[in-house]
């Protein structure tokens, strides 16, 4: 059938506050894309409605694991501490104000090969102890928690290294809360800013971080395959940036690659992401939430599965606007 919409004109504008400004003033008729702060400012207003999708990114922190001088990030004990003493369900809810989802696997939610029945790493700070203690990452004698001095160590090597993060708000914020949550647990981390328009070639091509907070993008990528952020061959040269090396899951994705069976290659899938929460190879966040705010007199609007902004357009065709009409007073009156 024919679109309802005669016409859709899109305008652009130079930032976040003039394009939400613009939609206050009735210039336009919605806006995407924008803060997690704007969208929870117009949660309240009765004017707009929200509509939201999970984006195909991630958030991670990668850890380094060929940096020579920190080999505790080839320790797996060490690294399922590192998440299970983070509370992401705080990150999400103090920085990004809910318009996130705490991850759970290296696979979107909603793809074909998402493993629903995944074990989800629950916020657990004495779980995080027990697993340092029994790698036997101990703190010194007589120290305090919260003193300078409360930093676990193992043979001579203390549990420290530096946190990369861009050097935006949102971004600092998150890092300090993760820096937080590791202190209590006896990880000492000391947070390193950079200007995001270097982080890719000045730190994650080279491999020159510690560990490093990051986006991961799977945009425009329908096929789940994440081959080329965990696979062996990729350590070098690839975008396996944290160096994680496992015959075993490589294997997985291989075989997925090989395989034309949808079903067989979902199977092999699924095992790869059960193995990868065991393995804890990076340290997963969240994914980002897509938020489009259209005015309430837009109709028909539907947000499914996005692989990129753009799709929010999938149904427009079944958009339609309602212009309530104001009856004057009676003539003479």
């Amino acid at each position: 059938r024919s679109p309802m919409l005669k016409h859709v004109r899109l305008l652009f504008f130079p930032d976040e506050t003039t394009a939400v400004q613009a939609l206050h003033q009735g210039e336009i008729m919605a806006v995407g894309g924008i803060s997690s702060g704007s969208v929870a400012s117009m949660l309240p207003e009765s004017d707009y409605n929200i509509f939201s999708a999970l984006l195909p990114e991630f958030r991670l922190i990668l850890l380094n694991q060929q940096n020579t001088a920190l080999p505790f990030f080839k320790d797996k004990k060490v690294r399922q501490a590192l998440l299970a003493a983070l509370n992401r369900e705080r990150i999400v809810e103090e920085v990004l104000e809910g318009q996130a989802v705490v991850a759970s696997g290296p696979i979107l939610p909603e793809n074909w090969a998402y493993h629903d029945q995944l074990r989800h790493v629950d916020f657990d700070p004495q779980r995080a102890d027990g697993l340092l203690n029994s790698g036997q990452w101990v703190f010194p004698e007589n120290v305090l928690p919260g003193s300078e001095n409360y930093v676990r160590q193992k043979g001579g090597k203390l549990l420290a290294f530096d946190l990369l993060v861009p050097n935006d708000s949102s971004s600092i914020s998150l890092g300090q809360m993760v820096v937080e949550d590791w202190a209590r647990i006896g990880v000492s981390v000391t947070i390193k800013v950079a200007h995001p328009d270097t982080i890719q070639d000045e730190y994650l091509e080279p491999r020159k971080f510690q560990a490093i907070m990051v986006h991961m993008s799977l945009q425009r990528t329908p096929d789940p395959d994440p081959y080329s952020f965990w696979h062996q061959t990729e350590i070098e040269s690839g975008q396996n940036y944290s160096g994680y090396d496992n015959r075993i899951m490589s294997e997985m994705l291989e075989r997925a690659r090989i395989t034309s069976s949808r079903a067989a290659r979902a199977k092999l899938y699924r095992s790869f992401q059960a193995r990868f929460v065991d393995e804890t190879p990076a340290v997963l966040l969240y994914h980002p939430v897509y938020s489009y705010v259209v005015s309430e007199s837009v109709n028909g609007v539907q947000l499914g599965p996005l692989l990129q902004p753009a799709d929010r357009f999938h149904t427009i065709a079944d958009w339609y606007i309602v212009i309530r009409r104001v009856v004057g007073a009676a003539a003479g009156n």
